[in-house]
C-alpha cells in the first residue's frame, strides 16, 4: 500500500506543476494509521457587520476605485487621440475599440456610484456580502460531507472576525 502511495504522490506533484500560476484543486493523500486522508479547497464567503468605522472604509474604497477608473478613462482618450493622431490604424476600428474600453470603465464608475448611494441606504448592524476565501478542509473516510462541503460563512466586524458559521 505504501508503494502505491508514494506512486499517487509523485503523480500528484507533477499534475501541481504543469503550469505556473495556473490554478489547481490542492488535495493531500497521507495515511494515519492505515486510513486515507484528503485536503480540499472549498470556497468560504465573508460577511461585513455594517458599522460608521466600516461604512466609511468602504466609502473610501469605493471613492478611490472610482477614481482609478476615471484616470484610466483619461489615459485611454489620450492613447486614443495618441494613435488616432498617428494615422496608422484604421479610425474606425480604433474608435471602436477604444469606446468598448471605455463603456467597460463607465460602467464599473457607475457601479460603484451605485454602491456608494446603498451603504447609506443600510441600517448599521446589517450583514453583507464582502468577499470569498478558500479554505483548506481535511476529508477523512466517514466524514459526513454535509459538515465537509457544506456552506461556511466568515461574519467580520470592524477588521475582525466575530463569528464562523
Amino acid at each position: 500500500m505504501p508503494h502505491i502511495l508514494k506512486r499517487i504522490k509523485k503523480y500528484l506533484s507533477i499534475l501541481c506543476k504543469r503550469e505556473e500560476g495556473a490554478p489547481f484543486p490542492f488535495f493531500v493523500i497521507s495515511t494515519l494509521v492505515g486510513e486515507m486522508t484528503m485536503k480540499i479547497i472549498r470556497k468560504t464567503i465573508v460577511k461585513q457587520i455594517i458599522t460608521e468605522k466600516s461604512r466609511e472604509k468602504m466609502k473610501a474604497s469605493y471613492e478611490n476605485k472610482m477614481n482609478q477608473y476615471k484616470k484610466e478613462l483619461e489615459q485611454l482618450e489620450f492613447e486614443k487621440n495618441k494613435l488616432l493622431f498617428q494615422k496608422r490604424f484604421d479610425r474606425t476600428k480604433v474608435e471602436q475599440r477604444f469606446l468598448e474600453e471605455e463603456k467597460k470603465r463607465e460602467q464599473q464608475i457607475a457601479w460603484y456610484e451605485f454602491q456608494l448611494t446603498s451603504l447609506d441606504q443600510i441600517p448599521n448592524g446589517s450583514e453583507i456580502y464582502d468577499s470569498e476565501v478558500e479554505e483548506i478542509v481535511e476529508v477523512t473516510v466517514g466524514a459526513d460531507w454535509e459538515t465537509v462541503a457544506g456552506d461556511r460563512t466568515i461574519i467580520v466586524k470592524d477588521g475582525k472576525v466575530v463569528e464562523i458559521k
